[in-house]
């Protein structure tokens, strides 16, 4: 299976020795799956000549807010609606799960909760077949403050949390949204999180950090990508 990654951003240049940029995380990420990621840098205008170049397409994460309205997000909205009209599968992270709401009807807002980082735990609230193995919680590093308020219309709630009420969803039985990112690791979240003190706060980065030591369940959700992502 071909899994086409378009990316709105990069990590920060400053982050890069100890973490990689996006395509090494998500390499690692699908690591003894029998996928072939392709990436498609949408910071430079690179985008698939046609939606049929891959067998399911994922969006991951970006610094800008989906209602920013930055080149790299006009790029994804558009795409996503083109995913969407042609009936292929998708699977957003983050900015990309954002972004899935916002480009097919749901609203996106600054979270009233303030920063969701550090591990948080989603409850599924419906079960569907790929996910497999089966689960009633899963933990994922956040790192976000924007979050979806409302969703698409005909979407569906697939899991929850406190602090992010849509914490996975579904549209129709061929796109997904995921706000934990599971490409990120307990490592990355240690470089980073001491860094954003000013921008996050001291009270939320020293509770994110005491959270890493809780498992987290990347490998589970890239299990249920890969199932999704064959239809079965």
């Amino acid at each position: 299976m071909d899994i086409g990654i378009l990316l709105p951003d990069h990590i920060p240049d400053f982050l890069l020795p100890a973490t990689g940029d996006y395509p090494k995380m998500f390499e690692a990420l699908f690591a003894g799956h029998a996928v072939t990621l392709r990436y498609y840098d949408l910071t430079v205008g690179d985008e698939p000549a046609s939606l049929d170049e891959c067998d399911m397409w994922m969006a991951g994460g970006s610094k800008a807010s989906v209602y920013e309205h930055g080149e790299p997000g006009r790029r994804l909205e558009r795409l996503v609606v083109g995913i969407y009209e042609g009936g292929h599968r998708f699977a957003g992270v983050c900015f990309g799960h954002q972004m899935l709401a916002q480009a097919l009807g749901g609203r996106v807002v600054r979270s009233p909760r303030g920063w969701g980082v550090g591990v948080h735990t989603g409850r599924v609230v419906e079960r569907t077949p790929w996910m497999r193995p089966a689960r009633t919680e899963l933990n994922l590093v956040m790192s976000h403050q924007d979050q979806v308020e409302q969703l698409p219309p005909g979407a569906r709630l697939l899991a929850s949390s406190e602090h992010c009420p849509v914490w996975m969803f579904a549209v129709e039985d061929h796109m997904i949204g995921i706000q934990g990112h599971p490409e990120f690791t307990a490592d990355f979240s240690k470089a980073s999180l001491p860094l954003r003190r000013e921008r996050v706060g001291d009270a939320a980065v020293d509770a994110a950090l005491a959270s890493l030591d809780r498992p987290i369940d990347g490998s589970l959700i890239a299990d249920w990508i890969v199932e999704f992502g064959r239809g079965d």
